[in-house]
């Protein structure tokens, strides 16, 4: 379980007329999930292999002299994180370190635009416009560090940030996604 900030930024290099002008919020939210962790060989590192969900929300919005856009997105997100991770080999506190690629499949991600034109003080709404800013599924990295308090053998108890940056799959969508995450679990 924790907490994870996440933001959407327009990709470099991408030139479009109505995006340029925006700047999203970030989103703070829960992240609820599980995950495993499971040593390679006899050594101090381990895979670590984890499912977690979240939900999102992102609103921006632009104003001129003769108009006025918004634009919402709502995301409900499934992030699956495989990651190597280096344990320091100490007794009972242990930090360390992981490094890996993140997979994130958005079941719900609705965008929406809004358009008003302002003329002669005059405000005109035209109808809005649902359309796919994001892509559904999403292709990063994740790379994070901790501390591991072992109460016996086998069970700790852990905290960790981590930072990740997921692209979209379909390179069509001009919209990525970052995030930092705050978590804190039991391995049993």
């Amino acid at each position: 379980m924790g907490m994870i900030q996440s933001r959407i930024i327009l990709k470099p290099r991408i030139s479009d007329d109505l995006l340029n002008n925006f700047t999203f919020r970030n989103d703070n939210s829960f992240y609820y999930g599980l995950f495993t962790d499971i040593p390679i060989l006899a050594s101090d590192f381990s895979a670590f292999i984890g499912m977690g969900f979240y939900k999102s929300s992102f609103s921006s919005n632009y104003k001129t002299n003769t108009e006025d856009n918004d634009i919402l997105i709502h995301q409900s997100t499934i992030k699956i994180p495989v990651l190597v991770t280096y344990t320091l080999p100490l007794l009972k506190y242990r930090p360390y370190f992981n490094l890996g690629v993140n997979y994130s499949y958005n079941i719900r991600n609705s965008s929406t635009i809004y358009k008003a034109g302002i003329n002669n003080n005059i405000v005109q709404f035209e109808p809005p416009v649902k359309e796919d800013l994001t892509s559904a599924s999403q292709l990063g990295f994740a790379v994070g560090s901790g501390i591991k308090f072992h109460l016996n053998y086998r069970r700790y108890i852990f905290a960790e940030i981590r930072y990740n940056m997921d692209f979209p799959v379909n390179y069509r969508y001009m919209l990525n996604k970052s995030s930092f995450e705050l978590i804190s679990g039991i391995n049993f």
